[in-house]
C-alpha cells in the first residue's frame, strides 16, 4: 500500500497513486521535474521561474515542446518587438512599430534587428545588399568584391596572383601616395583631416577603407587629391607606380 499525505487515501500500487495525483484538484504535477505542488498558482510560478522550462506568459502555458525559444514564438505567434518586446496585433502593426521606433538599428529589407547602429551599418555594406560587381585589376585574377576595402583586404590576405601581403600593400600604397594623402612617413595610413577626417591612424589600408566606406567621419571623399589616390589603390595603380 501507498498513502498520499495530502489527501490521506491508500494506495495499492505506486501507479494508482500516481494516477491519482495526476487527477486530482489537491495535486498540480510537473512531470518534467517529477514535482508535485499545492496548486495551480504555485505550479506556474514554478514553470515561469525555473530553466528548465519555457514559458510564456502571454498564452499562460508552457512552451517547452515548440522547439523555438521564448523570444521566437513571441515574434511569431504574438507579433512582439524584437528590439523592445513590445506585443502588437498583429506582424504589420509590428513592422511599422520597428521602422519608426528602431530606424537605427532595422533593416526594413531583411525584417532583421541588430544590436546597434553600427552592426546594421555593416550588414548594409555587407554582400546581402550590395553586389560584388567591383573585380580584381590584378593580372589573372578573376574575382569581383562588394567594395574597394573588400578589394584591399583581398590583396593584404596573400591569395591575389598578385603577390601582394598584408605586409607589402601598406608600403606600396605609401610610395604611390607620394604627397602623403592618406599615408605617413612611418608607413602607416589616416583618414586625413585635411579633407574633413577625422585622423585616426590605421596600419592596414582596409580597415582604412572599411571606416571611409561606412561614413563613420565627414571625411570628403569627393575631393580631387583624395579621390586620386583611393581609386589609385582600388584600380591596381598603386603597385605597377610604386
Amino acid at each position: 500500500m501507498v498513502y498520499c499525505e495530502r489527501c490521506g487515501r491508500s494506495f495499492v500500487t505506486e501507479h494508482a497513486l500516481r494516477q491519482h495525483q495526476r487527477y486530482s484538484s489537491n495535486h498540480h504535477l510537473c512531470d518534467a521535474c517529477d514535482r508535485d505542488f499545492v496548486s495551480e498558482a504555485a505550479l506556474k510560478q514554478h514553470h515561469m521561474n525555473s530553466s528548465r522550462h519555457t514559458y510564456c506568459t502571454i498564452c499562460e502555458e508552457l512552451i517547452d515542446n515548440l522547439g523555438i525559444s521564448l523570444q521566437e514564438h513571441r515574434e511569431k505567434t504574438h507579433h512582439a518587438c524584437p528590439g523592445c518586446d513590445r506585443v502588437f496585433e498583429d506582424r504589420r502593426s509590428m513592422l511599422a512599430h520597428c521602422e519608426q521606433a528602431h530606424a537605427d538599428r532595422w533593416c526594413s529589407e531583411c525584417e532583421q534587428m541588430f544590436k546597434n547602429e553600427n552592426n546594421l551599418r555593416q550588414h548594409l555594406h555587407s554582400s546581402t545588399h550590395r553586389p560584388a560587381n567591383l573585380p580584381c585589376p590584378m593580372e589573372d585574377c578573376e574575382r569581383s568584391f562588394i567594395g574597394p576595402a573588400a578589394l584591399v583586404l583581398h590583396y593584404e590576405g596573400g591569395a591575389c596572383p598578385s603577390g601582394l601581403t598584408r605586409c607589402t600593400v601598406l608600403r606600396a600604397v605609401a610610395r604611390y601616395d607620394k604627397q602623403g594623402v592618406i599615408t605617413t612617413n612611418d608607413n602607416r595610413c589616416y583618414c586625413p583631416e585635411a579633407y574633413g577626417g577625422c585622423g585616426q591612424e590605421y596600419t592596414l589600408v582596409s580597415a582604412l577603407f572599411q571606416h571611409i566606406e561606412h561614413g563613420r567621419c565627414g571625411l570628403d571623399r569627393s575631393a580631387r587629391k583624395l579621390k586620386k589616390v583611393l581609386d589609385g589603390v582600388t584600380k591596381g595603380r598603386f603597385v605597377t607606380m610604386s
